[in-house]
């Protein structure tokens, strides 16, 4: 089976309001995406089998970012996304410094942390937990993609390109 390769990308959102007794600055919110070795396929990834990919998620910007949601996509569709159930599953964990190794033999030489539980691969606008949100901060992130166990032989030489789309919301505005 072949996974085709993931795609990246990073947008940002805000709101906010000036008062008329006093000036004020519209907030720049970025969230950048570094060490990423999400160009390298997935390829023959057997039930119950998993593979992983670094990335670096690197909040920045004049405002103050409250979440991070993901959001992923098939760009390329196939049975392995549209079957919740048996198709492909997706993991993310955090490690407090850069992962050691490279492509599916990471390892965590700090404390890890879940960001995102197990699920089906296909989502839209999840919180992502346990992300550091402050600028300047390096979030080690290791994405694993697994195939289901119960994935039968109706998964065999299939694919999918997924998109990560990682979105930076700012944080609930309070009193001016």
């Amino acid at each position: 089976m072949v996974l085709g390769a993931m795609t990246l990308r990073a947008a940002a959102l805000f709101d906010g309001a000036a008062s008329v007794s006093h000036s004020s600055t519209a907030a720049n919110l970025t969230l950048s995406t570094s060490g990423s070795d999400f160009s390298s396929d997935v390829e023959g990834l057997l039930p119950a089998a998993a593979a992983t990919r670094a990335i670096t998620l690197d909040p920045g910007g004049t405002g103050d970012i409250g979440s991070v949601k993901l959001t992923t996509t098939a760009t390329v569709s196939s049975l392995l996304d549209t079957d919740a159930d048996d198709g492909l599953q997706v993991r993310i964990d955090r490690c407090s410094q850069a992962w050691d190794g490279s492509e599916d033999a990471y390892t965590c030489g700090g404390s890890t942390s879940e960001v995102l539980d197990d699920r089906s691969i296909i989502m839209s606008a999840v919180t992502l937990g346990n992300v550091d949100v402050s600028a300047g901060a390096h979030n080690y992130l290791v994405v694993t993609i697994t195939l289901s166990a119960t994935a039968d032989a109706s998964f065999e030489n299939l694919a999918s390109t997924i998109q990560f789309m990682f979105v930076a919301q700012q944080r609930t505005p309070g009193p001016r």
